[in-house]
């Protein structure tokens, strides 16, 4: 923000339960700081370096990245500074930023902001410094979202009569061109860092719903808590205020997931009252019903910050810093979906260097990793995070400025990683070097050379945008940087030898690896954008292509075609002790050749092959056995023995009883001869074990179910069916020197 910033540096003084509550705050204008207790003495400014600005020489895009050269927004005589922008999804060639400005208007300094948009993909824009030719002067705290529908929304804070910031207001275009009149959103009291955002998604069951949260200090409580509202009518009308934290946060982030859900972070400054610096971790809350209720507010993930001091740093030349956190949500089709990510600037193992790490969570906040440092390693300090998520792959991007030279010279840098933070690929975006220092220590509050820069991207482009003083004035930039997205594989998937398989839709110069998982299936030769599979063994693997940025294509490679399944079904009555069965394999679509049925060896059985050299043919059995089928692929391999058990029913055997039928929870049955010893000796059998049998559940496939056995003639063999689906069964008895008993069984549910 421009006013009372850091982006509202404070520090609550004496606190007590019914005493008022005073606050440090930042202004821009010199009494006004001197007023908050911050004025600038002669000896801190005499401590700030004011460098010249120096070039240093471009550096090399990493391979299969392109930076494009940095392109001023508008260039001015004024300063601009902190910098917001969004990306229409549906039409990622259209931009929106916003920055803070300070404009002469009649000869009178007027502190404003922006609103700009391009429709060409960042190489024009066109807009204004000033928010509103009516009320000009605002309070800062640019914000920027586009809904599902193209419409472009600014925010920023208003001021009251006496300068003062009293929540915020939203300007609205519906054709990327005109803005219509402010409108009046929510917030009261003394007021910070608003963030606006659209959900965008067209298929989430509250899209183009806007939301936005933010911190207010001067509050009836006399303690700074964290609020929320939402317009569901495109920004006419907002509802009323909620309090997401009773306590100190400030730097709210508020973003949407895949299925409407609204998440809000922000830099958790402890439970209060009063407000403890530096910031002790991540606070978050979430909502799944659109924005009407929130679990409740927690720090999910503790790191120490690197806001040291409501004034300059002299870490950073007496540049005031935050540890604000940024956050975005993959909302692609990608394997992270729903994942959420969150950075921040952090000092590095509790008492080092300024860092910027990344943590996420992939259960909607319920858990997070740890955080791990993804700044370049080499620089002094880095600062000012802003993280992104491609949502047409899920490539993640993170902006930062890094101290990278002598006498506090920084650039510009992003991080890509296109499989979750697993990878990251450091690309320097700025085309020269400036120096971290104050904007103007006379104009603005002591130390303010803004307090974020923004990040948008979208299919395999990104866009970065920041202030440097390259000409000697503030000015913002954005620079395209173009990346490798998940590649496409091309070629034949199924062969009898060797494949050429090419990696398609990839940047020239990306760095592709090649693997396949399980191994021994097929080698690779990898050459370039394409590799050829050689077979090794008949089966499938997974082939990976995967470029530099980690983002991964893959394919499965079949190096022959196999069965996949052989049916059997029994067709039409016995005959003569025969049962006729149709039976057919199915190969995995590619076709084949060569076909023959053969009989089972080694059995009494007798099996009659109406058609051997067919895929599909009749078989009439006596007895029962498993025919086996081969064939040819179109390789010229012959097949492995693939077969199905087929049997005959066809009885003469002893009558058995079988009950209940339809059966539910089991199934049993009795041999209707034998009931009794007596019932035996009648018959003239000298032996119950001789009246022995064996049963088989099976289902219309012919797999078998269940399995018993009677050992006695006398005993019942019982079946539990209550684990089977409601349906039709078929029970096989066998008893010695008999023909198989076929009961037809129904399942009830």
């Amino acid at each position: 923000m421009i006013r009372l910033n850091l982006c509202r540096q404070l520090t609550l003084l004496a606190f007590a339960l019914v005493a008022p509550v005073f606050l440090y705050g930042q202004n821009p204008k010199s009494s006004l700081a001197a007023k908050h207790g911050h004025s600038e003495t002669a000896s801190a400014a005499a401590k700030i370096k004011k460098q010249a600005v120096t070039f240093n020489s471009v550096a090399p895009a990493a391979p299969g990245i392109t930076d494009h050269n940095d392109v001023p927004v508008y260039s001015s005589t004024d300063d601009q500074a902190e910098v917001h922008m969004s990306i229409n999804p549906n039409n990622p060639s259209v931009l929106a930023l916003s920055f803070n400005s300070y404009v002469f208007i009649s000869g009178v300094g007027t502190y404003t902001q922006s609103h700009y948009v391009s429709t060409n993909s960042g190489a024009a824009w066109s807009g204004s410094e000033i928010y509103n030719t009516s009320s000009p002067s605002v309070g800062g705290d640019p914000s920027t979202a586009i809904d599902a529908n193209g419409n472009i929304f600014v925010s920023t804070m208003k001021s009251d009569v006496n300068g003062n910031d009293v929540g915020y207001e939203i300007i609205k275009s519906t054709n990327n061109s005109t803005f219509g009149n402010p409108v009046p959103a929510g917030g009261q009291f003394e007021f910070d860092k608003e963030m606006i955002a659209a959900d965008n998604l067209s298929t989430s069951p509250y899209k183009n719903n806007l939301y936005c949260a933010w911190t207010e200090f001067t509050t009836p409580y006399g303690y700074p808590i964290v609020r929320f509202n939402r317009s569901t009518d495109g920004g006419t009308t907002f509802s009323a205020m909620a309090t997401l934290k009773n306590g100190p946060g400030q730097g709210t982030n508020v973003q949407t997931g895949p299925n409407g859900e609204v998440y809000v972070c922000y830099a958790d400054y402890g439970p209060g009252p009063a407000m403890t610096e530096p910031a002790d971790g991540l606070g978050f809350v979430k909502s799944t019903d659109g924005g009407v209720t929130f679990s409740a507010a927690q720090v999910v993930v503790p790191y120490v910050g690197i806001r040291k001091t409501d004034g300059g740093d002299p870490a950073f030349n007496y540049v005031g810093v935050n540890d604000f956190p940024s956050m975005a949500v993959d909302k692609s089709s990608g394997s992270h979906r729903g994942r959420i990510y969150a950075v921040f600037a952090a000092q590095q193992n509790g008492n080092g260097k300024a860092v910027i790490e990344l943590t996420y969570s992939d259960n909607q906040g319920a858990n997070w990793s740890s955080p791990q440092i993804i700044s370049f390693s080499t620089a002094t300090q880095s600062f000012f995070p802003w993280i992104a998520v491609d949502q047409s792959d899920g490539t993640l991007l993170v902006a930062y400025y890094s101290i990278d030279g002598a006498n506090f010279q920084t650039n510009t840098y992003l991080a890509i990683s296109g499989d979750g933070g697993n990878t990251i690929i450091t690309q320097k975006v700025s085309d020269v070097s400036h120096v971290t220092q104050p904007i103007n220590n006379s104009r603005y509050r002591t130390g303010y050379a803004g307090d974020y820069i923004g990040v948008v991207a979208q299919g395999g482009k990104a866009y970065v945008g920041w202030m440097d003083e390259r000409t000697n004035v503030w000015q913002v930039y954005v620079s395209e940087v173009d990346y490798p997205t998940a590649p496409t594989i091309t070629g034949t998937s199924a062969f009898c030898t060797s494949s050429t398989l090419t990696a398609s839709s990839e940047p020239t110069g990306a760095t592709i690896t090649w693997s396949v998982s399980p191994s021994g299936v097929v080698n690779i030769s990898p050459s370039g954008y394409q590799v050829t599979a050689t077979k090794v063994s008949s089966s499938s693997t997974l082939l990976k292509a995967t470029v530099v940025t980690g983002a991964a294509g893959t394919m499965t490679l079949t190096t022959y075609p196999i069965i996949t399944a052989i049916s059997s079904q029994m067709s039409g009555a016995c005959s003569n002790g025969y049962q006729s069965w149709y039976v057919s394999a199915t190969t995995n679509g590619i076709p084949a050749s060569n076909w023959q049925w053969t009989a089972p060896t080694g059995t009494t059985s007798t099996f009659i092959i109406q058609s051997p050299n067919s895929q599909s043919t009749y078989i009439r059995v006596k007895g029962g056995g498993t025919p086996q089928v081969n064939y040819t692929d179109v390789c010229g391999d012959i097949s492995a023995n693939a077969g199905v058990t087929i049997y005959s029913p066809c009885t003469g055997a002893s009558a058995v009883v079988i009950y209940p039928n339809p059966a539910t929870s089991q199934l049993t049955i009795k041999n209707g001869n034998i009931t009794s010893p007596s019932d035996a000796a009648a018959s003239g059998q000298t032996s119950l074990a001789s009246q022995a049998y064996s049963v088989q559940l099976l289902d219309v496939n012919g797999k078998v179910l269940k399995t018993g056995q009677n050992t006695n003639g006398n005993q019942n063999v019982t079946l539990s069916t209550g684990d089977l689906q409601g349906g039709t069964y078929y029970l096989h008895i066998f008893q010695p020197g008999q023909d198989t008993i076929e009961k037809q069984v129904i399942i009830q549910r």
